[in-house]
């Protein structure tokens, strides 16, 4: 029995240290892949519509083409950052901003990136009102655009850049969540959303007063959370936005994290932290786009030079349409593919007329009847000598 004792306290030592050998090479290849902070390189960019350096729009005249980032010690987040930008914009589809910011690999990285942040200004300096596109602070993308030019091409604009993005900071509503998700072609694409709405409670933040502002990328989310240190208990308010996956879309591998600002912003950071940890990305259910809603417009001119009209109409989906000419019936229920053009060969004998067309779609979301009017005006020169044009 004590034989039998001393071998089980021994095979319990083996499992023990065996055990504690195979959790010490699990975390260490958990954090294989995990760079040291410190060692992140920093940059700056500036890029995106309206960054021009010959922009001017409401920006004062010394300030035109400014837009920077300065950090105190460059190539990293220590000590203070200033940013100012007096071009750009942040868009529903795109946007123009300077942002300073590091690399990340989506497929390894979650990170949290904090500090806090001083809004010097936001808005026009010139007097004029805010145009709702100015912003600054913490932002995650799934690429940045070209580096505006420098020095410019003459008659040269800066081209739109579209990215997936999440970001968290000040808009002329308040303190923030920005979410923009369903880009898929750097310059923009039809079919994206834009969520910029002030963080629910949020209260408002006097200009001058420090703000922890906190940007956080986890395995299914993104959390936005801003915390007024400057108020009784320091309260925090948050806003999340699943999909961790959405900054991934364009450029699978990479992630862009950082700093921003744009259109009319000054600000100042201070007490940056990122801390990172392992990837292990959920999956986005892939959601199918909703059919479009059924259109038809007519397309013909209102004007005509001659007693015979065609009129032209078209829409979206199959269809039947049906046409009154000065209130007379003259068409019913005609037959006409999705994208197929429909014509009426009409005899116009007043110097004006009225056609009313009706559509009812097939196959579209709603069976709805779609209806458009126009009237067209005849004029008809009978010259013989013809028409004579000169300046």
């Amino acid at each position: 029995m004590e034989i039998f004792s001393k071998m089980f306290i021994a095979f319990l030592a083996v499992v023990l240290v065996f055990s504690n050998f195979s959790l010490n090479s699990f975390a260490e290849n958990r954090d294989v892949n995990l760079p040291d902070p410190s060692d992140l390189e920093w940059k700056s960019i500036t890029f995106g519509q309206s960054t021009d350096l010959n922009f001017s729009a409401n920006v004062l005249p010394e300030k035109v083409g400014v837009n920077f980032a300065d950090p105190e010690f460059p190539g990293t987040i220590d000590g203070k950052i200033f940013m100012e930008s007096r071009g750009g914009k942040l868009a529903p589809g795109h946007d123009g901003l300077t942002f300073y910011y590091t690399t990340l690999d989506p497929n390894k990285h979650n990170f949290v990136l904090e500090a806090d942040i001083t809004f010097e200004q936001l808005g026009p300096e010139t007097g004029a009102n805010p145009n709702g596109q100015e912003g600054a602070g913490i932002m995650v993308r799934d690429l940045n655009g070209g580096a505006r030019q420098d020095p410019m091409i003459m008659g040269f604009e800066e081209v739109p850049a579209a990215s997936n993005l999440f970001a968290v900071g000040l808009m002329r509503h308040g303190i923030s969540a920005l979410a923009r998700t369903g880009v898929v072609e750097p310059w923009g694409n039809l079919g994206s959303t834009w969520n910029r709405d002030a963080i629910p409670g949020v209260p408002s933040l006097p200009m001058g007063t420090p703000v922890r502002l906190k940007l956080e990328r986890t395995d299914s989310e993104f959390i936005m959370s801003a915390t007024f240190t400057h108020l009784e208990d320091s309260p925090t308010y948050e806003r999340s936005f699943a999909g961790a996956d959405m900054v991934q879309v364009i450029d699978p591998n990479q992630m862009q994290v950082g700093f921003y600002a744009s259109r009319n912003a000054a600000m100042t950071v201070e007490n940056a932290r990122i801390t990172l940890s392992e990837a292990d990305t959920v999956p986005t259910p892939v959601t199918p786009p909703s059919p479009p809603a059924a259109f038809m417009n007519i397309v013909s001119s209102a004007d005509s030079g001659a007693h015979d009209y065609e009129l032209r109409a078209l829409a979206n989906y199959d269809g039947a349409y049906s046409v009154w000419k000065d209130e007379v019936q003259v068409v019913t229920d005609k037959a006409v593919g999705a994208n197929e053009a429909f014509t009426y060969n009409a005899a116009l004998a007043n110097d004006t007329t009225t056609f009313k067309v009706e559509y009812t779609p097939i196959g579209a979301p709603s069976s709805n009847k779609i209806t458009r009017e126009i009237t067209v005006n005849k004029r008809i020169f009978n010259s013989g000598e013809g028409l004579f044009v000169s300046p």
